[in-house]
């Protein structure tokens, strides 16, 4: 029967064969740096290529070089490469560290890149769109997978967004991922109803997030038809990606934020919209209320039966004025005719007399006709008046539905303020009363078909 090793046993094993390697010992590695930590005096860090990748440590040099390197810097470092059991991996134990250039390939891959697409306008500020305030439909271009992807639908969750959310997977990080990331761009505008669109990952390595600084996922943001927010990394994380959005977010979460608006501020601005509404109401409440008082006041302060009498009397007064104008016109005819009458008689002109004669017949059918007419108009007149006034009285006013409504006092109610619930109120109809309880009361009219 085969015996079997312990983990310890073959990790010890592994140790002394890498020990035993003399090119292991003092070896020279150059590298690009990724990760770089400073824990107290201790470094950690690792070494990347294009290919591979190496963890490091620089015991007790932390206070040294902390400030002295940093993220993307290509480096030389000289040390042993040993096998650290507690993790089962081997790392290199650096003794000497020295740079190799001021910034690493990759930071000047993207200084270049930069400078190349500011150049042709593609960060330009009079490009960026603006972003819908509530947006309806938002697309989202990350993996399914991805823990932002989740931090995206929390965050718009909990703003109460209501808002259609599509997902556009994609890888975020690899060597495909650019390509991936170019075509979710594509296939999210192929989607008409898209009010925006987001792309976004979860924080990493310049190395992870490397994919969005390439130049057809660039060109592929600029070229898109919705407009691009962007949520890559961290706050201290900065893209190309980013500088071609019209929106720069720090997070996945802050992107999700910046497109829709809290529900305190939804709130806040209904509240105001509702205010103004009311505010305008009232004011039209206030003023019908004020013409319905004043016509009312109008019909108490004046006695319809009065005023028609007041007119009756004006009427006949100006109806005895013209009989006696008119009588005093036939008096001053027939003196006039008299005296023409006498004068004939003493000429003896016969045909005069009949001409006379016919002429006062005339004038006096053309008196008493114009005294009819005159008489026949203030007549209609006073019939008019006479039916209007009718029509305002109390009693006909009710007979079209309205009621005059008094308290227990007889007080005549004209505002709903005057009572409250549970009141007792006298209803007066043009042929009645009927006693009634207040049950319910509110302001304006209210729709009761």
């Amino acid at each position: 029967m085969t015996d079997f090793f312990t983990v310890s046993q073959v990790t010890k094993h592994i140790s002394m064969l890498i020990d035993s390697d003399k090119t292991l010992k003092g070896i020279r590695v150059r590298g690009e740096i990724s990760g770089w930590s400073v824990r107290g005096p201790h470094v950690y860090f690792g070494l990347k290529d294009e290919n591979a990748y190496i963890s490091c440590v620089y015991f007790g040099m932390g206070p040294y070089v902390k400030d002295i390197y940093d993220e993307g810097m290509l480096v030389d470092v000289e040390g042993d490469i040993r096998v650290y059991a507690k993790r089962g991996v081997y790392q290199l134990y650096v003794r000497r560290m020295q740079k190799k250039s001021t910034i690493g390939e990759l930071y000047e891959r993207f200084e270049r890149l930069k400078r190349q697409l500011e150049r042709e306008g593609i960060f330009a500020v009079e490009r960026k769109r603006s972003i819908p305030y509530m947006p309806k439909n938002i697309g989202v271009v990350t993996s399914r997978d991805a823990a932002a992807f989740q931090d995206i639908l929390r965050s718009l969750s909990e703003r109460g967004s209501g808002a259609n959310v599509y997902l556009f997977h994609s890888a975020v990080q690899g060597d495909m991922a650019k390509y991936e990331i170019v075509d979710a761009i594509r296939r999210a505008n192929a989607y008409s109803n898209l009010d925006v669109l987001i792309l976004a990952r979860g924080g990493g390595s310049i190395e992870d997030l490397w994919p969005f600084n390439e130049e057809i996922v660039v060109r592929a943001i600029s070229s898109s038809n919705i407009p691009v927010v962007t949520g890559i990394g961290h706050e201290t994380d900065i893209t190309l990606s980013d500088l071609a959005a019209d929106k720069r977010c720090h997070t996945p979460t802050e992107a999700a934020e910046c497109i829709t608006p809290k529900r305190t501020e939804l709130m806040g601005i209904i509240d105001m919209k509702m205010n103004a509404i009311n505010n305008v109401m009232n004011r039209r409440i206030d003023a019908i209320e004020q013409y319905i008082k004043g016509r009312f006041d109008k019909l108490i302060r004046f006695d319809p039966l009065l005023i028609l009498k007041h007119r009756e009397q004006i009427l006949n007064e100006n109806i005895q004025r013209l009989k006696k104008a008119a009588a005093n016109m036939l008096a001053m005819r027939e003196t006039m005719l008299s005296t023409q009458g006498i004068r004939l008689v003493s000429a003896s002109p016969i045909h005069r007399l009949i001409t006379i004669e016919t002429d006062i017949l005339r004038i006096k059918k053309g008196l008493v006709k114009a005294i009819e007419d005159i008489l026949s108009k203030r007549i209609g007149l006073m019939e008019k008046a006479e039916a209007e006034l009718n029509a305002l009285k109390p009693g006909n006013v009710m007979k079209r539905g309205y009621a005059m409504v008094r308290d227990a006092s007889g007080k005549i109610i004209s505002t709903v303020n005057a009572v409250e619930v549970g009141d007792m109120v006298d209803v007066g109809l043009y042929d009645g009363h009927f006693d009634s309880e207040v049950k319910e009361k509110w302001y304006g009219r209210k729709e009761v078909f």
